[in-house]
């Protein structure tokens, strides 16, 4: 029988060369493992409201070169607050209270790599 436990979320931004320090792991249980977008989308299901989590999601983003991040969020219906986070990540400026001041963002980011 395939295994339908998969990590997911940051338990697998070492895969992408981020190292998050956390102290829980993250799994999905699906017939099929969880694409590269969903590791995105899942990050910010942990808790959307959170700009750690957003931030989290958002250094992914350059890693994964996907232009199909918006169909998943749409999947899993958070469009909206995915073309928020997208749309801070080009205007480089905060747009609402679930993301980091930029340069609070730029450093989380230069702590991962």
């Amino acid at each position: 029988m395939k295994n339908k436990i998969h990590p997911t979320a940051i338990s697998v931004f070492p895969n992408y060369g981020l190292d998050v320090i956390t102290d829980m792991n993250y799994y999905f249980f699906s017939k099929k493992s969880p694409c590269e977008e969903e590791f995105f989308i899942h990050t910010i299901l942990i808790d959307p409201y959170s700009p750690i989590y957003n931030s989290y999601a958002l250094a992914l983003v350059p890693r994964l070169g996907s232009k199909k991040i918006l169909k998943y969020a749409i999947y899993y219906d958070i469009e909206a607050h995915v073309r928020t986070l997208l749309e801070y990540l080009d205007k480089k400026e905060t747009s609402s209270n679930f993301v980091l001041p930029w340069n609070e963002y730029q450093e989380l980011l230069e702590s991962l790599v």
